[in-house]
């Protein structure tokens, strides 16, 4: 199986045709586009290459993470549901409602909560996320 690699912004139009791809994975990626319209042309450029049928892997941080849900009291973004980590680096993180209404144009197959214990900055603590299964 040959593997190609392309280095291309995800809140761009994608040099891909409509109805490429069998599967798309967003493993936390999406969540450091800085802006709502960029997240936009990413969703709209996953839902336009994914093949009919296909499906979408995501994975996205709860805003009921213990780490976040501190960051949200003490270095807000200006969006609702964004923090300004330490390091100065924009996160976006998600209520179930949200993405529920974000991802509407998608089939939602399953949209899980995770929990376990991670460490972020040397400081250990209770990590939620949302794994999604989307179909187009």
């Amino acid at each position: 199986v040959k593997v190609k690699t392309f280095n291309c912004s995800i809140d761009s139009k994608w040099p891909f045709k409509e109805n490429f791809f069998d599967y798309a994975l967003d493993c936390f990626s999406s969540i450091d586009i800085e802006t709502k319209n960029g997240r936009e042309i990413y969703r709209r450029e996953m839902f336009r290459t994914l093949k009919p049928g296909g499906l979408a892997f995501v994975a996205v941080v709860s805003t009921e993470d213990q780490w976040e849900r501190r960051l949200l009291k003490e270095t807000p973004g200006k969006e609702k549901n964004s923090v300004i980590w330490p390091n100065g680096k924009f996160q976006k993180d998600y209520e179930e409602i949200e993405l529920k209404d974000f991802y509407k144009d998608f089939k939602i197959l399953e949209i899980k909560k995770v929990e376990k214990t991670a460490f972020k900055l040397g400081k250990k603590y209770l990590a939620e996320n949302f794994h999604l299964t989307l179909q187009k």
